[in-house]
């Protein structure tokens, strides 16, 4: 099942509707961005659900931010990881 507006706002605990479009927007692209990755868009796996909610509150609150790594970060590249390894997709690469 997809993840609704709603639902997003209760895990954003964001009660006012003014920053909908960009909820929405931020919805998309934290989808597209785990499809880049190579993790398939599934609502029915918590983690994927849970990755998409870490992702927009992330972009959310550090709107404006370019080039901050932090623990978030580095948790959202963990679940990623995870995802991926899940779908078959996952390629070890080193740095």
């Amino acid at each position: 099942m997809e993840l609704t507006l709603e639902e997003l706002k209760l895990w954003l605990k964001i009660d006012y509707d003014d920053d909908d479009v960009t909820l929405e927007t931020l919805k998309s692209a934290a989808e597209e961005f785990l499809n880049n990755a190579g993790v398939t868009k599934d609502y029915t796996k918590v983690q994927y659900k849970a990755c998409i909610e870490f992702i927009v509150k992330y972009w959310f609150d550090n709107r404006g931010l370019v080039g901050n790594v932090d623990e978030t970060a580095l948790g959202i590249r963990s679940m990623i990881v995870q995802l991926r390894w899940w779908y078959g997709r996952f390629i070890w690469k080193i740095n």
